[in-house]
């Protein structure tokens, strides 16, 4: 056994991503976390305390981090001329489900706008082309 002095169970801390942090901190609560290590000795209860505190401490610093960070500019939209999956759907003569498919698989060029594919007209020509014509 090592002759130098074996910290206590509260002195003992772990590095937690902060995003993990945040995680935690917000599905359980101090109070949730008190009532299940209630019956622990006071040495643990007291080493969960001070977790409790750094967890929160990183939470904090990332929320203030991610507060003070410039969202990202936005896509640009898709032209105009670009086809929604039901278009698209609809030109190709196949399923709505076979176009969104397509695009999600990157068999046609298409971007996410507000929850949905736009498609490029273009693009869908080609990849009926290259399947022999068959939607």
């Amino acid at each position: 056994m090592p002759d130098y002095p074996r910290p206590t169970l509260a002195e003992v801390t772990a590095a937690v991503p902060a995003p993990l942090a945040h995680l935690i901190c917000t599905r359980l609560t101090w109070d949730e976390l008190a009532a299940t290590v209630a019956g622990q000795p006071p040495s643990t209860r007291e080493a969960i305390a001070t977790g409790w505190g750094q967890l929160k401490f990183a939470q904090a610093m990332w929320a203030r981090d991610r507060a003070q960070r410039p969202a990202p500019p936005p896509l640009p939209e898709p032209p105009a001329e670009w086809l929604t999956v039901k278009e698209a759907a609809d030109r190709a003569g196949v399923d709505v489900s076979t176009a969104r498919r397509w695009a999600k698989d990157e068999h046609v060029e298409a971007r996410r706008v507000r929850g949905t594919h736009r498609i490029n007209p273009r693009s869908l020509a080609e990849y009926i082309e290259a399947r022999g014509g068959r939607g």
